[in-house]
């Protein structure tokens, strides 16, 4: 049954009106019955402060979203509770698990999910026919892209679906039965043909490039991260500015990055830039939704056309919500989870965080906007931080 809490939670989270009340009451209360059960008689001390700074971190995004006039609604306080209630669930769930234990209970909540997903799109949304599937095209392919319906934004999604192969490979690595091997092999085979039917690019090369780092040496890989990752960085956006601003991989791009009305990235992160800088916000930012009501005029109608919601980059959302100092908090806590992952030699934690954050180079990821992943990204850390008090006593 707990495996399909995260089903059960992502559905509440789309409902609107009273159908989301309702269905927040049940989950809450199937929360409520679970907590119970897995609540220790007394909650150690770090445990306590872990959950009373998360409860303060959603409680002062509400109040500061409120205060900045941002247009925040009942469906994104209901979204932001969900965030620390899953946080609570799991780390009081993972406590007595080990870490393989806890990413393998996230591997099947997440795996049933997506296959959920994808048997919604195949019986009531194959005929959609919104846009071709370019991934598909250079097979010789000619087919539209699928729309998952229980997923926040496509891209957004796929970063989720592709972090879930990575694990799975992951387990195929690691397992000794010949079954199990095989059954972790084809859900990863699985999840990268559910980012080739949804047409997601640049999911399927960071979802396949990190794959095979699990088969590299962990100090080779820091060495090279070490050595390489401005270079890496600065490569990277050298190919978005080529790929947008000019003509050069027009083969390779959809109808939509053909089409001059529509904006990409890169007029999508000056945009950012000016939301910005353009007030007195820059220190606190504007709050959830900030960007879409402060997006710069001459580019409005832009924005409501392709129906816009985020940056398009994680540190950008960061800095447009919360400013400087959300940002700050941001990277503290990404940076400690990251130096966590390595003392405690989790491998495959780090690799997951790393392939997290080149996800949000151009997707609002992890942010208040991207639902799965966030989820997935809260679940690491709680992993994180009850390793971390196992090994330190």
């Amino acid at each position: 049954m707990s495996y399909l809490y995260f089903l059960f939670l992502r559905i509440v989270s789309s409902l609107e009106g009273e159908d989301q009340v309702i269905g927040f009451t049940v989950f809450l209360l199937l929360m409520v019955l679970s907590l119970n059960y897995l609540a220790p008689k007394k909650l150690d001390k770090k445990t306590a402060v872990i959950f009373l700074n998360a409860s303060i971190i959603v409680a002062t995004v509400i109040g500061h979203s409120l205060i900045s006039s941002s247009e925040i609604i009942l469906r994104d306080i209901t979204v932001l509770i969900l965030y620390l209630i899953w946080f609570i669930y799991v780390t009081l769930k993972f406590r007595k698990k080990t870490t393989n234990e806890a990413l393998l209970f996230l591997l099947i909540s997440f795996s049933l999910y997506n296959i959920t997903n994808y048997v919604l799109f195949e019986m009531y949304y194959y005929d959609a026919k919104l846009g071709y599937n370019q991934t598909l095209s250079y097979f010789n392919i000619l087919d539209y892209y699928a729309v998952y319906p229980l997923s926040s934004a496509r891209n957004v999604n796929s970063s989720q679906i592709g972090l879930i192969s990575i694990l799975a490979m992951y387990f195929f690595k690691i397992e000794s039965g010949y079954f199990k091997k095989m059954l972790f092999l084809i859900v990863s085979l699985a999840h990268i043909y559910f980012l080739v039917l949804a047409d997601t690019r640049i999911a399927i090369v960071l979802t396949l490039f990190f794959t095979t780092t699990l088969f590299i040496d962990l100090s080779k890989i820091i060495s090279l991260i070490k050595a390489y990752w401005k270079l890496a960085l600065i490569s990277i956006f050298i190919f978005i500015a080529i790929f947008y601003l000019s003509s050069v991989f027009d083969f390779l791009k959809r109808d939509g990055e053909l089409d001059s009305d529509n904006l990409n990235r890169i007029e999508i992160w000056t945009a950012a830039f000016q939301v910005i800088f353009d007030d007195l916000k820059l220190f606190f930012g504007h709050g959830l939704h900030g960007f879409g009501k402060n997006f710069p005029p001459d580019l409005i109608a832009y924005f409501l056309d392709q129906k816009l919601q985020t940056t398009h980059n994680a540190l950008l959302q960061y800095t447009v919500d919360f400013g400087i100092v959300g940002l700050g908090i941001f990277i503290f806590i990404f940076a400690n989870l990251l130096t966590r992952s390595l003392r405690i030699k989790e491998r495959i934690i780090f690799v997951l965080l790393i392939a997290t954050f080149f996800y949000g180079i151009t997707e609002s990821i992890p942010t208040f906007y991207s639902f799965e992943p966030t989820l997935l990204f809260l679940s690491l850390a709680a992993i994180l931080f009850l390793k971390n008090e196992r090994e330190n006593g």
